[in-house]
């Protein structure tokens, strides 16, 4: 999970505890979904819903490497816990 969230093997202070939360963010995710499952087989795709945030914060994962690189630019970050809710059930 780590490797897919950040390619290269790059890890530094910088980059390993946000990698870490990212990975126990979607193992937290898989978790739910399970449950979602266990109830209710055919209410949740499990696969798109864990690649679908797994993709999402890899790809804030590498838009804060890349503000860490150039600068602060705190407002284009997007707020914590911002973006489009799903939930299935």
């Amino acid at each position: 999970m780590l490797d897919r969230l950040h390619p290269g093997g790059e890890s530094g202070p910088d980059t390993a505890r946000p990698t870490r939360e990212a990975a126990a963010a979607i193992l937290a995710v898989m978790d739910g979904l399970q449950v979602q499952w266990l109830l209710d087989p055919d209410a949740v795709d499990m696969a798109a819903v864990t690649r679908l945030v797994a993709d999402t914060l890899a790809t804030h994962l590498a838009q804060s490497d890349q503000t860490t690189r150039t600068g602060p630019a705190d407002r284009d970050l997007p707020e914590p816990g911002a973006g489009t809710a799903h939930r299935t059930a």
